[in-house]
C-alpha cells in the first residue's frame, strides 16, 4: 500500500511544481527588487528550510503513528501530501530566487 500512496504523493508533487513552473516569470520579476544578499539568504535559506520541514515533519508522522507497517495510515497520508507541496513549494522559491541571483551575475 506504501508504494501506491507515495506514487500518488509523487504526482500530487510533480504536477504542483509544473504549475509553479508556469508562474515561474512574474515569480523572478518580483524577485528583481531584492538585493543580491537578500536573495541570497532567500535560496539558501529555504533550501535548508524546507528539508528541516520536511524531514521534521516525516519523523513526525512516524512517530505519532501515521506511517504503519501496512502503510500511511488516513491522517499520515494527507499529511505527507501536504509536507511534500510545501518542501516543493519553499524549493521553487530558492531556485528562484538563486536563478536571479545568476543571471544578475552572467
Amino acid at each position: 500500500m506504501i508504494w501506491l500512496q507515495a506514487t500518488v504523493c509523487l504526482f500530487v508533487w510533480l504536477a504542483y511544481g509544473l504549475f509553479l513552473r508556469g508562474r515561474s516569470d512574474a515569480l523572478r520579476t518580483r524577485l528583481q527588487s531584492l538585493s543580491r544578499n537578500q536573495l541570497i539568504l532567500r535560496g539558501i535559506g529555504g533550501f535548508i528550510l524546507s528539508a528541516v520541514i520536511m524531514l521534521a515533519g516525516l519523523w513526525g508522522i512516524s512517530a505519532g503513528g501515521g506511517l504503519t507497517i501496512k502503510g500511511l495510515n488516513e491522517w499520515g497520508w494527507p499529511t505527507t501530501a501536504l509536507l511534500g507541496l510545501i518542501f516543493v513549494h519553499i524549493q521553487v522559491l530558492s531556485a528562484a530566487a538563486m536563478i536571479v541571483v545568476i543571471q544578475r551575475d552572467s
